[in-house]
């Protein structure tokens, strides 16, 4: 349970708890069933895809009174197997229903507008993102998408539902558009282990002709590349902000956020951890708990590495941990890692 050493309270009560499908049939032809997948799509109207921006409610609400937010070294696990490795971040949480005060403990009752940040993404969230998130829909176009890092650059491989499931691979280049999306310009494709792009080409037939995505995506097709507002894929809490870089390094994509930050943001008042999830200001609940001029910090108990922390499954961290009043009446709270301890876990099987 989350214990108070200082006041020796018990906190552990307060943890709270389609697109449209192809109709062309088998084809006998290797080759053959390469171009019939791109020209069986080739009348799919594109549907949009808003822009990497601030949500409405993060646009119209005031930010007065909202309380600021620092995560440093911090993975947070924001679904099992989907994980943002946050190396900064600098913003403002903000309560989704106007004149409602956000709960640390419901993603669906705040927005964290991201003033700065750097995060990256690993190969295998990106592939349970685009499974569990971004496909996991009746009809989607594509399945069991495996995502890879090769050479500086990104790669797809999956099925492509087109009639008959066809097996896919893409290579390509990343980079950043002028309205915050990330692109991917794929600079070899094939279908069946036959490379298409160029026949592609030729024949005057892009992605958007093979492949209709479902308008709550976050997935655009212009021509041969992608756009991705990442904003819009990930699941709950909503994270929103201007993204002004992306890069591969090593096996990670790396994004980033508004301007690198001018100055060290305030650090926790546990002087040796180099992980943390810091909020100061406005109000928050957390737990059964209300807090007027906020003044909360989570730290790992090894304060040194990094903190495994899980937005779904916080209850049981909370509870394994413990709790230290302040002098000034901030409430630091430590807790082991997402996965070290049973209490980490729902009930159910284990993930790795």
């Amino acid at each position: 349970m989350i214990r108070d050493r200082t006041g020796d309270h018990d906190l552990a009560a307060n943890a709270s708890r389609g697109t449209r499908r192809s109709t062309c049939g088998p084809l006998m032809v290797l080759a053959g069933i390469a171009l019939a997948a791109a020209a069986c799509g080739r009348g799919a109207a594109p549907v949009p895809a808003a822009a990497a921006s601030l949500p409405p409610e993060a646009e119209q609400v005031s930010t007065a009174g909202s309380v600021a937010a620092s995560f440093r070294h911090v993975n947070l696990h924001v679904q099992d197997g989907i994980v943002l490795e946050i190396r900064r971040l600098d913003g403002i949480l903000i309560s989704t229903t106007p004149g409602a005060i956000a709960s640390f403990d419901d993603p669906r009752s705040y927005s964290v507008r991201v003033d700065s940040a750097e995060v990256g993404i690993s190969p295998r969230s990106l592939s349970n993102l685009m499974n569990q998130r971004v496909f996991a829909y009746k009809g989607a176009p594509l399945k069991n998408v495996e995502v890879s890092m090769e050479a500086g650059r990104l790669k797809e491989k999956g099925t492509m539902r087109k009639g008959v499931d066809v097996p896919f691979s893409m290579l390509a280049d990343v980079s950043l558009t002028a309205d915050g999306r990330i692109r991917l310009h794929p600079v070899s494709m094939k279908v069946l282990g036959i490379e298409t792009r160029g026949l592609m080409k030729f024949l005057g037939i892009d992605l958007r002709g093979m492949i209709a995505l479902r308008e709550s995506s976050g997935i655009e097709i212009q021509g041969d590349d992608f756009l991705m507002a990442s904003d819009r894929m990930m699941p709950l809490p909503k994270f929103a902000g201007r993204l002004t870089g992306v890069r591969i390094e090593g096996t990670r994509l790396i994004e980033q956020f508004g301007p690198p930050p001018a100055a060290a943001a305030a650090g926790p008042s546990d002087r040796t951890a180099r992980s943390f999830l810091s909020f100061r200001g406005g109000t928050l609940r957390f737990g059964r708990l209300t807090m007027a001029d906020t003044d909360l910090e989570i730290v790992g108990e090894t304060p040194d590495g990094i903190l495994e922390f899980s937005v779904p499954n916080q209850t049981g961290q909370l509870v394994a941990g413990y709790s230290k009043t302040r002098a000034n009446g901030g409430l630091t709270v430590y807790v082991p890692n997402y996965g070290t301890t049973a209490l980490a876990y729902p009930p159910g099987p284990r993930k790795p």
